[in-house]
């Protein structure tokens, strides 16, 4: 996914159109999580989190909004990790 978004990002460019990519962490409270994550783990993954919070669908919906808006206008070719730190914690 990555290597597509780059190399579209490239072929993109020039026409001003902007490509990236989301990749969402822990999203608490979805269906896949409440079926397939028992709440134990889900508690630990949230306190390993800095934020101690897992993430919403509005987390991820508020960046992809930043990245179609124009305050996203120069940002292309980019994965954008909405994970609350976790990846780094």
């Amino acid at each position: 996914v990555i290597g597509f978004t780059r190399g579209m990002a490239k072929e993109l460019g020039g026409r001003g159109i902007t490509v990236n990519a989301l990749a969402p962490g822990f999203i608490a409270n979805t269906t896949f999580h409440n079926t397939f994550t028992p709440e134990s783990v889900q508690e630990a993954i949230i306190g390993k989190t800095p934020l101690k919070r897992g993430g919403h669908p509005m987390d991820v919906a508020q960046a992809a909004l930043y990245l179609i808006s124009d305050l996203g206008s120069f940002i292309t070719g980019e994965l954008m990790e909405i994970n609350g730190g976790l990846y780094f914690a």
